[in-house]
């Protein structure tokens, strides 16, 4: 089979099982096992070798199973820089390189002498950044997982900032010149247990918070003047309304509730049978159709609803 005709094909296998961005993902995929560039690769006419093949399909399995793009190739770009990624770390994220930016400003701002503490680096992306972007800055990265920290190191080496010796989160209040103040622990905050997301027990806590109590008491400025829109709202209008988000937050009536929307993309694959004149079976066309759908999450004192 070609290289560009083997693309093809996995991007059909993708896109019918809901994998986003096929297209690409089936190009970087085949450029990891063929070494063309993603592009040349979904063009390429060549045959592919038997070890291409069954690298290829290997690659090609692992993101059937969704496992992320960028753990399979082992590598996320990070503020213009390639930082080794796996398992043991989360993927970064662009909207991160804003903060990255922001705090590079920062200290080239402040000059020699600047400390930053990255806790928890994880793979190490922000604390590296800065160490290359402000080099006459102090950084100090941090994270409780060793697993995490030898990705740190690991892209500290292949990065050039081998100045930097991150530890483990203990560690670093035993730093010395006592560069960082952590906070200390007042009280005991109680957080959601087990691995799963617990509704009930989200409940119970913020029933518990004085925070939520008066919430539900609270008055809004739109509720204490009576205003009402120019004209009526169609059910369609209201559901787009608050699936945008713009009606978050508690809401007055008979039962006092808070509520959050929001939209999602859906995609479903269509499949159009093609005959001929005949009424003989040609083949068939397959077509990924995208819809927004609309879901509310609704608190109320007497439990947790999910609307959609």
């Amino acid at each position: 089979m070609r290289i560009g005709e083997a693309c093809r094909a996995a991007a059909a296998q993708l896109r019918t099982a809901g994998v986003p961005d096929p297209a690409w993902d089936s190009g970087q995929l085949m450029s990891r096992a063929t070494g063309l560039a993603p592009l040349m690769a979904r063009l390429s006419e060549r045959e592919l070798t038997a070890e291409e093949a069954a690298a290829f399909d290997a690659l090609v399995q692992r993101r059937l199973q969704r496992e992320p793009l960028q753990y399979i190739l082992g590598t996320q770009d990070f503020c213009g820089r390639s930082f080794a990624v796996d398992g043991r770390v989360l993927i970064p994220r662009p909207e991160t390189e804003l903060l990255a930016e922001r705090a590079v400003r920062a200290l080239q701002d402040f000059g020699p002498g600047a400390h930053a503490l990255d806790l928890c680096c994880g793979s190490g992306c922000l604390g590296i950044t800065l160490a290359l972007e402000a080099p006459s800055a102090q950084v100090d990265m941090a994270d409780l997982s060793e697993d995490a920290l030898a990705v740190t190191r690991k892209n500290a080496d292949r990065l050039g900032a081998q100045t930097l010796t991150p530890e483990v989160i203990p560690c670093v209040t035993e730093l010395d010149e006592h560069r960082y103040v952590l906070p200390a622990v007042t009280k005991t905050v109680e957080v959601f247990r087990g691995e799963r997301f617990n509704e009930k027990e989200l409940e119970r806590q913020l029933t518990r918070s004085g925070s939520f109590t008066r919430l539900l008491h609270a008055k809004s400025a739109l509720d204490s003047t009576e205003k009402h829109p120019l004209l009526p709202l169609s059910i369609g209008q209201i559901g787009l309304i608050g699936g945008s988000g713009m009606i978050n937050g508690l809401i007055e009536c008979d039962t006092p509730h808070i509520i959050k929307g929001r939209i999602v993309k859906v995609k479903n694959v269509e499949r159009e049978e093609q005959f001929d004149q005949r009424g003989n079976h040609i083949g068939a066309e397959v077509h990924e159709v995208v819809s927004n759908k609309m879901i509310f999450n609704v608190l109320t004192p007497n439990g947790f609803l999910a609307l959609s």
